[in-house]
């Protein structure tokens, strides 16, 4: 019986968002903060439990982030060098999951989760040359991402940008997921 395997049409559902954003500066700690919330219904999301592969689940979502542009001296004493800092939540509700023969079986993505992101850009050569590197840190799945770049502003009109990206994580058995034969 193929009934249940995984197969899939790619379809875009309607999905309704509720949501906010408020950004304020803090002139003391010379700090910039943006805040941002959402509320989803009707988002699709992989579900090996559901016969159709898949559930609508209602989604909350928000982020804080914080920047600061702060003059380096070794880096640069008349520009400021860029710090931007995010921390995203994700809270799926009704979220389905349990321990299956296979494996577990249910919403591959977790109930709540963190990401945390970091920024750091540079400008030198008056902003001509700008280095900078991204670093991203998902919580749950205990995996990083690194993404170094360097930009060159030749002119006006012709730029230059060259980066690289790279991923790690840990924990291989956490990843151990139910592919729906066991149904």
């Amino acid at each position: 019986d193929t009934s249940n395997l995984i197969a899939f049409d790619l379809v875009y559902p309607r999905v309704s968002l509720l949501g906010g954003s408020a950004d304020f500066q803090i002139p003391e700690a010379k700090i910039a903060v943006r805040l941002e919330a959402a509320l989803t219904h009707g988002e699709e999301f992989g579900n090996s439990a559901q016969a159709s592969g898949y559930s609508k689940n209602r989604v909350f979502r928000s982020v804080i982030g914080l920047d600061r542009p702060t003059i380096i001296p070794w880096i640069n004493e008349a520009e400021a060098t860029l710090f931007s800092a995010q921390l995203f939540y994700q809270h799926i509700f009704d979220h389905e999951l349990h321990d299956g023969p296979y494996g577990k079986v249910g919403n591959v993505d977790w109930a709540n989760n963190f990401t945390g992101t970091l920024l750091i850009r540079a400008s030198l050569m008056n902003a001509r040359l700008i280095p900078q590197v991204i670093m991203a840190r998902d919580f749950k799945a205990h995996a990083f991402a690194l993404a170094p770049s360097l930009g060159y502003r030749y002119s006006d009109n012709l730029s230059f940008n060259v980066g690289a990206n790279f991923k790690f994580r840990a924990d291989q058995e956490r990843w151990q997921f139910d592919d729906s034969r066991s149904q």
